[in-house]
């Protein structure tokens, strides 16, 4: 697969080049860009609340981690231009204005000669150009005077008298309670209202900044001096002298300077906060946050550009940390020594050669022999001297088996390398590979579809189904002694394996910085871990986040590529698109302190006047919002607030949001409770804000209750004078309903009794015409017995079953006489019927035993015809059936049509229209169903009618 001619080793006789690297801290820049009010800002200070304020040439700037509000003239300045700027211990901001004017800012408000009586009694003759508080004394410096605010008068406690002399600056002194002034380049000791000279030459015995200026060591300095600063830390003083060329640090103790920071940018003031992160202010350019000095970074002079200056891959060659970089080149630190090493000339052997040739991953063999992979060869180190193997790339990462083998993944597969020959052994696995790992006789390679287990026998198992994770992109693989696998993923977290069965996932849920991580890193009991959003620390033995470390805390780039860890020191080395950077983490300060501050309270588009931890509103005024922050300048924005509206939320909940909204709040007693956790864990104390929103008059107990018995009494009578008219119209309304429907029943049964008489002398006239004198004179006589009860059953509205089936079977007795022995019938009447007291509407089953007669078994051919008529009772239903063997309706129908049509629908239509005014008479309505009863042809063999009639009426 490989041609040797095309390996080139290059040992022995070659040398490296070597070329001197920079160290870098790493600052964050702000200017007016990102909110700062100038980028000309001539001080710094902290008030107790944690804010930090700059005066800058166009306003206050006050500064919370992430929010930049500008004080102006409109808000109280004397003049938008404030030239110096200082915090006393009582939490107030001093501030100098370029027009001869002092004014101080206090919890949101700028205090002026115009509206505070302390300000208003300064009379100063010039600008003031220094302040500062010493044994809680105030002291203010102008060119000719010093002011001391003692009680409520300003008192001036200096004058020079000398025109040519300026008080450039004064300093508290821990020697002899004396105060040290300097004017122009002399230095006087004053005490008990004598100024005394002090010689440079001599040695002044107390820690301050005037030791800087004594020291004959730092008179070069002097000529660039903006600004001296004294800080206390941790028991000593240290000094930052500030110059156009920077600021140096100086140890006061060793009289040394100990750093110099911002090389060739105008300082004009320094401050450490609360947190130990350092501020310096300049003048044109903003203001730069150093977040620790511990972190320091390294890169090649010329690395004017991300894609130089980024690293990739950190191991280890004897005692050097080296790092893979770009275009070929390596950085190689120690504690004497940082240079660049350039491979560059070794790239024009390679099969592909890619100009970038990032070196993306390492791994240190032993002592004197590492590893190193890049996007155009294979690189050994042994003894500091090269060798390649031109074949073998873009290599993705590179893994240690043994002594004499390491596991390399590349774009087109996973290889077995000879450590000695730097040759491949064997191929496991021929697609694309983005990491690979060995453990136990089995190789764990990782791709962009996933994890892959390839075994001794080169048996390939996909893992991706073991995890929903484990189908994304794998970043990388670390694995323990005792068997653990770690695997990184592109946007899934970390999934942790053991006898390939998924035992834990660590992830954004619980707590990781992000689910994107680049790189891993085991070390004793500690999993590091790099991501998009910086550096975590894992234990091991319980899978559980103890550290976290990002630009905060001083990193240049919260984009992670590479982690290492030197036993040797403890020092941790990141590779970020930054460059090589390194800390340790018992240097990176570990003070923390997170304030929380109410900032406003809004009730209903009025903000409240602060300073009180108790309120009542009105009813109306139930719109409340509350705007505050955390201020923590270690944590960034990584602040979470715990709050708790007792009255309305029974556990706490979190937020990120810096502002709580309760738009509709009910009448009632309210708690807000409301603390801030930073980064570090560290709670703010609780904000405790307890209001009342008073119940208006209407929602009072006594009012709803007055109201609500008027309203009942008021109801109960309209209710009552509604409920008697509409009983009234209603009952008219049925007088008239039940009468129009008894007339039109009447009307109905009219119209039936000449349909009936019509029929019946129809059949005494067919007995005359064939000259039966003896039937029609027996047809005449059952004729007038019927007509006396139809004219009986007229004037009735319902009538007993009784006397409804002794209707039935005398005008079937009729129809015997006219059809002879053609036809029989039954008359039914189950048990359950009382048939004496169950009433049914008079004559409704008539027409339809009739139309059984006419058109059924009238037309039948052959056989007997039979009536069978039923009463059965069944949930308070009387179910009338009347059923004959006629020849159906479809005969019937041809049949019909031959006859007059207001003869044919007549009984039929009547019958229909009564029932449907019956209807309306009922709750439930009486029912009709007509089936036609047919054979196993199909043929008809008869009708089936059943009416079913709700019983009760």
């Amino acid at each position: 697969m490989f041609n040797i001619k095309q390996i080139s080793f290059l040992i022995g006789s070659i040398l490296l080049a070597f070329v001197g690297i920079s160290q870098e801290y790493n600052y964050i820049h702000y200017t007016n860009k990102d909110g700062l009010a100038g980028n000309t800002v001539y001080g710094v200070a902290q008030d107790k609340e944690g804010y930090l304020f700059f005066a800058t040439e166009n306003g206050l700037s006050r500064y919370d981690g992430k929010e930049w509000v500008t004080f102006t003239v409109k808000d109280g300045l004397p003049d938008n231009e404030i030239l110096v700027i200082f915090g006393d211990s009582k939490g107030r901001i001093w501030m100098s204005c370029f027009s001869k004017s002092v004014c101080y800012y206090y919890k949101g408000k700028i205090y002026n000669a115009s509206n505070d009586s302390l300000v208003e009694r300064i009379k100063v003759n010039s600008v003031v150009h220094k302040m500062y508080e010493h044994n809680n004394r105030i002291f203010l410096n102008t060119q000719t005077e010093i002011i001391e605010l003692q009680g409520k008068n300003p008192k001036i406690i200096f004058q020079i008298t000398l025109h040519n002399k300026t008080a450039i600056a004064s300093y508290p002194c821990q020697f002899n309670e004396s105060e040290i002034i300097s004017i122009n380049d002399s230095f006087f000791n004053y005490k008990n209202n004598i100024l005394s000279f002090i010689s440079l030459k001599i040695p002044l015995p107390f820690l301050d900044a005037v030791a800087v200026y004594a020291s004959e060591s730092f008179k070069h300095i002097f000529k660039k001096v903006v600004d001296v600063v004294t800080i206390e830390k941790y028991g000593r003083y240290t000094t930052f002298i500030n110059t156009n060329y920077g600021t140096y640090r100086v140890d006061t103790a060793k009289k040394e300077i100990a750093e110099h920071f911002l090389n060739g940018i105008k300082i004009a003031h320094v401050l450490q906060d609360n947190e130990g992160t350092i501020w310096f202010t300049t003048l044109g350019q903003g203001v730069y946050k150093l977040s620790s000095i511990a972190v320091k970074t390294y890169v090649s002079p010329n690395a004017n550009n991300t894609s130089n200056r980024e690293i990739f891959s950190i191991s280890q060659n004897y005692d050097n940390v080296i790092a893979g970089a770009s275009f070929s080149k390596m950085i190689s630190v120690n504690k004497i020594s940082k240079k660049k090493l350039d491979f560059q000339h070794y790239l024009k052997y390679a099969t592909n050669n890619i100009n970038i040739n990032r070196a993306t991953s390492s791994t240190q063999i032993n002592n004197n022999t590492t590893i190193i992979g890049f996007d155009s060869y294979l690189l050994k180190l042994h003894n500091n001297q090269p060798s390649f193997n031109y074949e073998i790339m873009p290599v993705k990462s590179v893994e240690k088996i043994n002594e004499s083998k390491v596991l390399v993944g590349t774009k087109i597969g996973t290889f077995i390398i000879n450590v000695p020959t730097l040759l491949p052994m064997d191929t496991l696995f021929t697609e694309r590979t983005t990491y690979a790992n060995y453990f136990n006789h089995h190789y764990y390679i990782g791709t962009i579809n996933g994890l892959y287990l390839v075994s001794k026998d080169k048996h390939q198992a996909y893992l991706g189904d073991l995890h929903p994770a484990l189908k994304r992109r794998v970043t990388c693989i670390k694995i323990t002694t005792d068997g653990k696998i770690y695997v990184a993923t592109a946007d899934a977290g970390i999934v942790i394996l053991k006898n390939n069965k998924v035992i834990s996932v660590i992830n954004e849920d619980n707590q990781l910085s992000s689910n994107i991580v680049k790189t891993l890193h085991i070390n004793n009991n500690y999993l590091w871990v790099g991501t998009i959003k910086g550096v975590d620390k894992i234990g091991l033995l319980a899978n559980k986040i103890i550290a976290k470390y990002s630009s905060v805390d001083g990193l240049p780039s919260n984009i992670i590529n590479a982690i290492y860890i030197d036993n040797a020191d403890t020092t941790v080395w990141v590779g970020s698109p930054e460059g090589l950077t390194s800390f340790k983490e018992n240097q990176i300060n570990s003070t923390s302190i997170c304030n929380l501050v109410m900032q406003k309270i809004i009730v209903s588009n009025n903000v409240l006047k602060m300073g009180s931890n108790n309120y009542s509103f009105e009813y109306k005024d139930n719109n409340i919002q509350f705007q505050y922050v955390g201020i923590s300048f270690r944590s960034g924005e990584e602040i979470t607030y715990s709050y708790k509206l007792i009255g309305l939320d029974d556990d706490f909940k979190k937020t990120q949001d810096r502002i709580l909204s309760y738009p509709t709040l009910l009448p009632g007693n309210y708690t807000l409770e409301l603390f801030a956790t930073n980064k570090f864990g560290i709670k703010s104390e609780t904000i405790s804000i307890s209001f009342f929103i008073s119940t208006p008059f209407w929602k009072t107990f006594w009012f709803a209750a007055v109201i609500i018995i008027l309203v009942i009494f008021i109801v109960y009578i309209l209710i009552k004078i509604r409920f008697d008219e509409a009983k009234k119209i209603q009952a008219e309304k049925s007088l008239v309903k039940q009468q129009l429907a008894d007339m039109e029943q009447s009307a109905l049964q009219a119209q039936m009794n000449p349909h009936f008489i019509f029929n019946c002398l129809n059949s005494i006239q067919q007995f005359i015409m064939v000259d039966n004198k003896l039937k029609a004179n027996q047809y005449l006589t059952e004729f007038a017995t019927l007509i006396r009860a139809t004219l009986d059953n007229s004037s009735k509205k319902y009538i007993s079953i009784d006397d409804e089936a002794l209707y039935l079977k005398r005008y079937l007795n009729l129809e015997q006489l006219r059809f002879g022995d053609s036809f029989s019938y039954e008359i039914n009447m189950d048990i359950s019927v009382d048939k004496h007291d169950t009433e049914i509407p008079a004559m409704l089953l008539q027409p339809f035993v009739e139309n059984s007669l006419r058109h059924g078994i009238r037309l039948k051919k052959t056989g007997k015809g039979i009536i069978k008529i039923s009463f059965v009772e069944n949930n308070n239903y009387l179910i009338c059936s009347v059923i004959d063997n006629g020849v159906g309706r479809e005969v019937s129908a041809k049949s019909k049509s031959l006859q007059h049509v207001e003869y044919q629908s007549k009984g039929m239509e009547l019958t229909t229209k009564r029932i449907n005014l019956l209807n309306t008479e009922t709750v439930h309505d009486t029912t009709v169903e007509i089936t036609d009863l047919k054979d196993e042809k199909g043929i008809g063999v008869g009708t089936a009618v059943v009416v079913k009639i709700p019983l009760g009426k």
